[in-house]
């Protein structure tokens, strides 16, 4: 059993796992109990691997409405954990408006599949899950419009070795795209412009969201490197598996971004 009352860090639930029990296989994990303060959701987020591999049993707290701020609802948990085959079984809520829900898995509804513990993932088809969805950035440049980022051009397939967008110079510029769904994700590859100025993404950091609100980095260029892009030289940056929907391209100074083609591959 799996045992969480207070969000007392922001780690994941997978990776804490993996530290505490390096030697105890996910699929040996059968009941997972969340208590967590309106952070219920997040934590779920943060249990792709346990919720795909062999776990059976949820049991997590739940509200009619949002008790906190950042919380979500019975429906919105309920909606997340069918992605792994649990339905709820039983639900009780006090005239407060808030109890509990016990889920029970049933491997067959599943979306995410159990890989087991000898599946080559490379033998799984992962799509470019960034093709043609909606961008926004931090700023926009003075010659490049927020019509033109309608049009998606960082994400509409096309690399040709120049900028598809452009920020102002400030600190911290970002461009980011929504998936429009949680996603396990695989790996991001990033192709940087050529033709001018490719050293200004050499502090680049990715960071990903279920949510739009709550970020996590996952990458940080900390050594400066300058990377390619349609010379074949590409940022490629490899990820385990983590469940988003949200991915951030951000600088970590004061200049202008910008980049060709964002490529998301996941399933």
């Amino acid at each position: 059993m799996v045992c969480l009352l207070t969000p007392s860090c922001t780690r994941t639930v997978d990776s804490l796992l993996r530290e505490l029990f390096p030697h105890i296989p996910e699929n040996k994990f059968q009941l997972l109990v969340i208590d967590t303060q309106g952070c219920d959701l997040k934590v779920l987020g943060g249990c792709h691997r346990l919720l795909r591999n062999g776990l059976k049993y949820v049991s997590v707290e739940i509200s009619e409405d949002p008790l906190y701020e950042g919380g979500c609802t019975h429906e919105q948990i309920t909606d997340f954990l069918k992605l792994y085959g649990f339905r709820m079984k039983n639900m009780f809520i006090h005239s407060a408006g808030w109890g509990e829900a016990f889920y029970v898995k049933h491997p067959k509804l599943a979306i995410f599949k159990s890989f087991g513990n000898n599946t080559d993932s490379n033998k799984i088809s992962w799509d470019n899950l960034a093709l043609h969805k909606p961008c926004q950035q931090s700023s926009y440049y003075q010659f490049f419009t927020p019509e033109l980022v309608k049009k998606q051009s960082a994400v509409n397939g096309i690399k040709n070795g120049q900028f598809s967008f452009h920020t102002e110079k400030e600190v911290n510029p970002w461009w980011q795209v929504d998936l429009e769904k949680c996603y396990e994700l695989k790996e991001i590859k990033i192709y940087n412009r050529l033709n001018s100025c490719s050293e200004r993404a050499r502090t680049l950091r990715v960071l990903l969201s279920s949510d739009g609100g709550k970020w996590e980095e996952i990458y940080a260029n900390d050594e400066g490197s300058i990377f390619g892009g349609v010379d074949n030289n590409p940022l490629i940056i490899p990820i385990d598996g983590k469940v988003a929907r949200y991915v951030r391209l951000q600088l970590n100074e004061e200049n202008y971004l910008h980049l060709d083609e964002v490529e998301v591959y996941g399933r």
